[in-house]
């Protein structure tokens, strides 16, 4: 029986030697075929045919290799090793290597072996569109978001911005609005720039949704370095769609926002994170999230949590529970899991390397009562180990198409497979919903990072069904 390793040194495109045929006592036989490896296969793989033939007249025998994705039916080559492409395979596709063998004898045998791409790399070079920043230095793409259909054509609109951007002031910020791939930061449908020096507008910004009675999307930007209150207190802008739509020009003067909001106290940075999440209260009118979470009039570092509610004068505040704790340092929304038509809350306090982070979930009757402690959590979740990160990104969403609402959380310097190779935990409703207290181990489901300082979790998104699976 021919060896793989024989196989493998013989093996070309079409390889044919002349000689006398010698004499076998069984026919010509591609036993197997291994196309290596055979798990963890990507779209910059590099793989291998290896066949096994048996009863060949070796010094006229003839391999020939042919590579094809079934999918599509394209013919991707003709040697016995191929390195895969992102332009020509997909996520789920079979990549399938064909051997045939023929000898002078007259005898021919043909098999194949084949595996699956598990994992998709696109080269930036593929993307619809890049967006660059002006200067080096302005962060373009610190903060990306959704901002819903803002001029009513059916398509939502989005924003990018660049914190540290400088025109007027240095590092005053920008962030722009844009309609499609094809437009461009020189040319947004709206402009917004930061008012004074070191304001990073843009650091942070999300759609309010509706907080007044028409069918536009609201507006959400923070100023993380204003120094309203002191020194990096922050400022949070909120503009209604007339005071940034009806201006008479793209650029838009925040100073003429519907609301402006300040930090109270110098380094709380209001603003770090936002929410638009929807009716919180119950009077079918939006609320919004704001946290300032280096805030410390309770403890040092405690982080504190503003919820402006539309039937309240005042926010009601909800305050952290733990020194250099950083309550509020993210923050997402699952919209009503509980059936009540009141919008529920995640909050994280990932604290620092003497911490052990928690994530917890408030249900969107306690927010609406106009008053809350931490204490009212209806979920706690808690990182096994120090230092962790557990909860630098929340998000989200139905992600296994069983109708109901997973959460996501990132930890970015989570060591379990290597120093800070990360993690995202995944917890499902009915586990979320079963105990008030949980650990980050009692994740249903677990993405690790590959190896050292990877910080996977440090930010993720889930996207629409690309494949349309119902996910």
């Amino acid at each position: 029986m021919l060896s793989y390793l024989f196989a493998l040194v013989v093996g070309c495109n079409d390889t044919t030697k002349e000689g006398s045929p010698n004499p076998v006592d069984i026919p010509l036989s591609v036993d197997s075929v291994k196309v290596l490896p055979e798990r963890g296969v990507r779209s910059d793989t590099y793989l291998q045919c290896v066949p096994s033939i048996s009863g060949a007249d070796y010094d006229t025998l003839e391999i020939r290799y042919s590579w094809k994705n079934e999918r599509t039916q394209e013919e991707l080559g003709t040697n016995y090793d191929l390195y895969l492409a992102s332009d020509t395979v997909d996520i789920d596709d079979e990549v399938r290597c064909v051997v045939l063998a023929t000898d002078a004898g007259g005898d021919a045998s043909e098999n194949y072996d084949a595996v699956v791409v598990e994992q998709v790399l696109y080269p930036l070079d593929l993307a619809l569109a890049m967006f660059d920043g002006v200067d080096a230095g302005d962060l373009m793409g610190t903060s990306l978001a959704r901002l819903g259909d803002v001029d009513g054509d059916g398509i939502e609109e989005f924003g990018i911005s660049s914190p540290r951007y400088s025109n007027h002031e240095i590092q005053a910020g920008k962030m722009y609005m844009l309609q499609s791939h094809e437009d461009t930061i020189d040319d947004p449908i709206r402009a917004f720039e930061g008012l004074d020096a070191k304001n990073f507008l843009g650091m942070s910004m999300v759609s309010a949704g509706f907080i007044d009675a028409d069918v536009h999307p609201d507006l959400l930007l923070a100023a993380t370095g204003a120094d309203s209150n002191g020194v990096d207190s922050g400022q949070v802008y909120l503009l209604r769609f007339e005071d940034y739509w009806y201006t008479g020009s793209i650029d838009v003067d925040i100073s003429e926002s519907f609301q402006i909001f300040n930090g109270e106290e110098a380094g709380d940075k209001l603003g770090t994170s936002m929410l638009g999440p929807g009716d919180i209260d119950g009077d079918n009118m939006g609320d919004f999230v704001l946290s300032a979470p280096f805030h410390s009039s309770v403890g040092y570092l405690f982080g504190r949590v503003y919820l402006h509610l539309s039937t309240q004068q005042e926010p009601v505040i909800l305050d952290g529970e733990l020194s250099s704790g950083l309550f509020g340092i993210q923050m997402a929304s699952p919209g009503d899991i509980d059936g009540d038509g009141l919008a529920e809350l995640w909050v994280a306090a990932t604290g620092g390397t003497a911490q052990k982070s928690k994530v917890y979930l408030f249900s969107g009757e306690s927010l609406s009562d106009g008053e809350i402690s931490i204490e009212e959590a209806q979920v706690v979740i808690t990182a096994t180990e120090y230092g962790t990160d557990f909860g630098k990104q929340i998000h989200t969403g139905d992600i296994n198409g069983d109708g109901t609402i997973e959460v996501l959380i990132g930890a970015p310097l989570d060591s379990t497979l290597g120093y800070q190779a990360g993690a995202i935990y995944i917890y499902s409703p009915e586990l979320y919903r079963s105990s008030d207290t949980l650990r980050d181990l009692d994740a249903e489901w677990v993405i690790y990072g590959e190896g050292p300082d990877h910080k996977v979790g440090s930010s993720f998104a889930l996207l629409n069904d690309r494949w349309r699976s119902s996910r």
